[in-house]
């Protein structure tokens, strides 16, 4: 099924990345290793580029289903800096496709989107890439606590 991202925000943050030629003959496989290695470092401009081609992924293919849910975000889409939303839209569908492509489990999985958010917002504060959020600090209390982040 394709990706669902649903929310007409999003929609413009995606433009960024929607380039779907880009991955024309990307397979779950390769789109792992795409994953591991934005995950590497997430803090790099080469990460946002890896995060474009895993996005278009996302909305060409029928391996996977994303529903970006405001409801699992720490933040309210459309109030951050637009580079830093696209990184962490990016990663959300990222981390919710790991998930569904490990476990060959064509199902949303925003709590895996949150996790890899999550990961990326930690790893630009260790850069001092951003100031501490206080939503973003609770959030991660919250999902160590397995609950959602609102």
């Amino acid at each position: 099924m394709k990706a669902l991202l649903g929310i007409l925000v999003f929609l413009t943050t995606l433009t960024v990345f929607a380039d779907e030629n880009k991955q024309a003959n990307a397979t779950p496989e390769l789109i792992l290793k795409k994953i591991q290695q934005y995950k590497a470092d997430p803090t790099t401009k080469e990460a946002l580029d890896t995060l474009s081609f895993i996005v278009s992924f996302a909305v060409a293919s029928d391996d996977v289903t994303v529903i970006v849910d405001p409801e699992f975000l720490p933040w309210k889409l459309g109030s951050l800096d637009e580079d830093l939303e696209t990184r962490y839209v990016g990663a959300f569908v990222a981390g919710d496709i790991e998930y569904q492509l490990i476990h060959k489990d064509n199902k949303n999985n925003p709590q895996a989107g949150v996790k890899l958010l999550l990961y990326t917002y930690k790893k630009l504060r260790e850069k001092n890439m951003i100031k501490i959020d206080k939503a973003f600090e609770n959030c991660i209390k919250l999902v160590q606590q397995d609950k959602k982040c609102k």
